[in-house]
């Protein structure tokens, strides 16, 4: 299958403009674990980033979208969906007209952050846990999301600043 990227969609609300009605029939194949955002902007991505980071976003949010050719034109839709622990991409295709929904990846990736204090109940050995590393796996520093918008740290958000 040669298949090339002919578009790949980083805003949530710039790939609903396109796609919502295929979004709407994908929808059921899912379970509906995903509610989309039309009105999704720069602040709404800042806090669920701000959320995965911190390994407290619960629900499946828009990570991106990619558009895939082939030799004949459109071939398929990847739709990439993740929560602080979830991780479901799907592809979408058409056959005789209907669309047919593959889960490509629909689980918890080994490679996942977990939220400090949250013990890998899948690792083997002893679990380990490290109280100098910051939410957002920073050693000693403020963590990079809210310092690169100028936040400070303060007891009730995910910014820390160990000494």
């Amino acid at each position: 299958m040669d298949e090339w990227v002919q578009r790949m969609y980083l805003k949530e609300e710039d790939f609903l403009e396109g796609h919502f009605q295929t979004v709407e029939a994908m929808l059921p194949a899912i379970d509906f674990r995903w509610k989309p955002n039309f009105q999704c902007n720069d602040a709404v991505r800042w806090d669920r980033n701000r959320r995965f980071a911190c390994g407290q976003l619960d629900e499946l949010v828009f990570e991106s979208a990619v558009i895939f050719h082939d030799k004949n034109g459109f071939s398929s839709m990847r739709i990439y969906l993740q929560s602080s622990t979830w991780l479901l991409v799907t592809r979408l295709t058409w056959a005789n007209g209907e669309l047919v929904v593959q889960k490509m990846s629909d689980g918890r990736p080994k490679t996942m952050r977990r939220p400090i204090g949250q013990v890998d109940r899948d690792a083997r050995g002893p679990p380990v846990q490290n109280p100098s590393i910051g939410c957002c796996g920073v050693v000693n520093r403020v963590c990079l999301i809210g310092s690169a918008l100028g936040r400070k740290p303060d007891g009730n958000t995910h910014l820390q600043d160990n000494p």
